[in-house]
């Protein structure tokens, strides 16, 4: 039997490096902006079916060859905020660098 914890107001990260090391199982995926956590929904059907058609168009195009567009990963703009697009590019320079949130 796999226990869940609701999410709720006393559980919620209080600091960037608790909101890093944070898995919610609530279903929505959460930002992080300067102390505040943002909650969104993940991508629904259409936005899924969507990004794989933008995936096939970099394909057939040949834009893959200088980076790739990966789902849900997490972005850090700044020292304070950390983003999870439901889709973004990164050049391969920044894969070799490491994912944005390493």
């Amino acid at each position: 039997m796999i226990q869940t914890v609701q999410t709720t107001e006393d559980t919620l990260p209080q600091t960037l490096d608790e909101f890093l090391a944070w898995e919610p199982n609530d279903g929505f995926k959460y930002e992080w902006n300067d102390g505040e956590i943002i909650r969104f929904t993940g991508m629904n059907k259409e936005q899924a079916f969507i990004c794989g058609v933008l995936n096939r168009l970099f394909s057939q195009k040949g834009y893959f060859e200088n980076g790739t567009l990966i789902a849900e990963q997490n972005v850090h703009l700044s020292g304070i905020q950390l983003r999870r697009p439901d889709i973004a590019y990164f050049t391969f320079e920044q894969l070799l660098q490491g994912f944005p949130d390493s």
